[in-house]
């Protein structure tokens, strides 16, 4: 009899040791999963778009550089030819493009966010996208209009650090 009541009683210890080691494991599964919902459903989406944004700034920037180079080996070789212009203007078009695309999935960054403190972040990226769009058109039109030399340098110099301000807010 005693062995039956020591048997019994070692299996309802085993039984609540049981319940609540099952307990904790599910309490934690439920934790990492409503942990990994947050990361899915906010961080990564706008992990994503940075990530685009970032794609189409670039887009920007090897475009602009695509058609400074363009211009610059149109004018040495003084081709007048049609195709050369439709050439220079799909750059253009593409430059455009781009730029709407990055401004599409701003806003849509922006839609995404509910902190404050990010909404600081927000306002850096416009302010650096900005500066990097009017320095990018700036240097077409220097391109477009011939100038080079000192003022060709100095307005590629700002584009370049542009660039790097508006990646590093991106990354940050």
């Amino acid at each position: 009899m005693k062995i039956k009541k020591k048997f019994t009683l070692e299996i309802i210890i085993l039984s609540i040791i049981l319940a609540i080691t099952s307990f904790i494991i599910i309490d934690n599964t439920l934790n990492v999963e409503e942990h990994f919902s947050i990361l899915n459903d906010e961080l990564i989406p706008r992990l994503s778009l940075l990530k685009d944004m970032r794609l189409m700034a670039s887009n920007v920037l090897i475009s602009t550089l695509e058609f400074t180079m363009f211009e610059e080996n149109f004018v040495m070789s003084e081709n007048t030819g049609s195709n050369t212009n439709i050439q220079s203007s799909e750059i253009l078009s593409q430059i455009e493009e781009n730029k709407i695309q990055f401004t599409q999935l701003f806003e849509m960054y922006k839609q995404h966010l509910s902190d404050t403190f990010v909404e600081d972040s927000v306002h850096k990226i416009n302010l650096k996208w900005e500066q990097f769009t009017i320095l990018s058109d700036k240097f077409v039109d220097y391109r477009k209009r011939g100038i080079s030399g000192d003022e060709f340098m100095k307005i590629k110099n700002d584009f370049k650090n542009s660039k790097d301000n508006l990646f590093a807010e991106i990354d940050s």
